[in-house]
């Protein structure tokens, strides 16, 4: 936008032509941008800057510039219509590219605004579809994981009780317990 005919001339111009750009309006019926350009309200709004620079800025811009890119109005930037009002040559262009980057704005936001919602997943149970967040979700497969290693644990336990003891290979039983030297006493006759 400023890397034409307006590079290098200075901050008072880009200023100016800006303030252009942000003011400008637009005439439905012909499909034109107009702005009103009162010299002492410019210079206002810009800064510190002296009502006369800006009366030679709009009449820089109302000249024809061959170095401008555009060919319409022999690159001038603005027609005078009216005591203050000024058809902007380009205006639909910069409003176009003002849609833009409207647009991409509103899709940043509503991007940043979708990344801050919780996730919705589908959880099925009992082959009933349930909604949940994905926090939800986070903590139920947290639970399950959690319950199933819990069953693990007491199915490793049954499984080493009922296994032979270390001494008896697999496959076999293991032998009756002996009867102890008291028990066989008293089980004797005498």
């Amino acid at each position: 936008m400023f890397e034409g005919s307006l590079y290098g001339k200075g901050p008072l111009p880009i200023a100016c032509w800006a303030y252009v750009l942000a003011e400008m309006k637009p005439d439905f019926g012909k499909e034109q941008f107009y702005v009103e350009l009162n010299p002492e309200k410019v210079a206002h709004a810009i800064g510190k800057v002296e009502e006369g620079a800006v009366v030679a800025l709009i009449e820089e811009f109302c000249s024809p510039d061959e170095k401008s890119r555009n060919v319409q109005q022999d690159g001038r930037r603005l027609v005078r219509e009216g005591q203050f009002t000024y058809l902007v040559v380009n205006g639909a262009m910069y409003n176009e590219i003002k849609k833009r980057e409207a647009k991409r704005e509103q899709n940043r936001l509503a991007q940043q605004r979708y990344r801050g919602k919780p996730k919705v997943v589908r959880q099925a149970d009992d082959n009933e579809p349930s909604w949940v967040t994905a926090d939800k979700e986070e903590r139920f497969r947290k639970s399950q994981s959690g319950r199933a290693h819990e069953e693990a644990w007491q199915i490793a336990i049954r499984e080493a009780e009922a296994m032979p003891p270390d001494d008896v290979p697999r496959g076999t039983s293991p032998a009756p317990n002996p009867p102890s030297p008291s028990a066989s006493a008293s089980a004797s006759p005498p």
